[in-house]
């Protein structure tokens, strides 16, 4: 399987134009990270799971956009993505703060409490 993924890597490396689209690929099985990391490298943007993500998947991507395509992917395996500074984090928590009313929300489904790290910033 390793080998199926090196020579998908290796195919796509030689590819003329990178954008942030991709065409259509298709998973069995295989290492979530893996599979970011095919996305990634098919669309030219970077993509990083956190220690949460973990398991393995099987998807079929149809000829998108990256952030219709991690849309889909990610919330069909209860993971989350933020877009910052040029580049997507996966997690299985997703965490907002809302300043009007100074809440935060937690949102997870699988996520071990012990990846969960809480730390207060005065500033």
């Amino acid at each position: 399987m390793k080998k199926s993924i090196l020579l998908l890597l290796i195919i796509l490396s030689f590819h003329p134009l990178f954008s942030q689209s991709i065409k259509s690929i298709e998973f069995h099985n295989q290492n979530i990270t893996d599979i970011l990391l095919v996305l990634a490298e098919s669309s030219g943007v970077s993509i990083i799971p956190d220690e949460t993500v973990s398991g393995k998947a099987s998807f079929y991507f149809s000829d998108s956009t990256i952030e219709e395509a991690l849309n889909r992917f990610l919330s069909t395996y209860n993971l989350y993505y933020e877009f910052t500074n040029n580049y997507y984090s996966v997690s299985k928590i997703k965490i907002t703060y809302n300043t009007a009313t100074s809440l935060v929300s937690l949102k997870t489904d699988g996520a071990n409490i012990e990846s969960i790290q809480i730390s207060t910033h005065q500033g």
